[in-house]
């Protein structure tokens, strides 16, 4: 489609911050055992990578892209870069989670659908 329309597409991965992942076992005024920018940075690198092979299929098209890996939540990274750039709508996929998971948590594009005041469209897995 964003040929088409002329369109850039942008690509976001959101990167919980690796605070949250490697717990701290020791007191706040101890130094901590792990390194985590070094760890953050890793799991950056390792996933602008990822996102670089994902972004193979949109390369070959011709198609025009940006990939970006977010610090931050799902939500405020789609949409702190949709309006960093000022996207036109915030395309995302649906996964096939269902069942009592979705009805107690949400799912992404639910959630972003109420936290974006741009459109946004979900697709749904095949």
């Amino acid at each position: 489609m964003a040929p088409l329309l002329d369109a850039e597409v942008l690509v976001v991965n959101a990167m919980s911050p690796v605070g949250y992942l490697v717990p701290s076992a020791s007191p706040a005024d101890i130094p901590p055992i792990i390194d985590d920018s070094a760890i953050e940075a890793s799991v950056h690198h390792e996933l602008e990578s990822e996102l670089e092979t994902w972004c193979a299929p949109l390369r070959d098209a011709g198609v025009p892209y940006r990939s970006h890996v977010i610090d931050g939540s799902v939500i405020d990274a789609l949409v702190s870069v949709a309006d960093e750039v000022d996207a036109d709508m915030i395309v995302v996929g649906r996964q096939k989670h269902g069942g009592i998971k979705e009805k107690l948590l949400g799912s992404v594009p639910n959630h972003l659908s109420h936290a974006c005041s741009r459109p946004v469209v979900i697709v749904p897995p095949h």
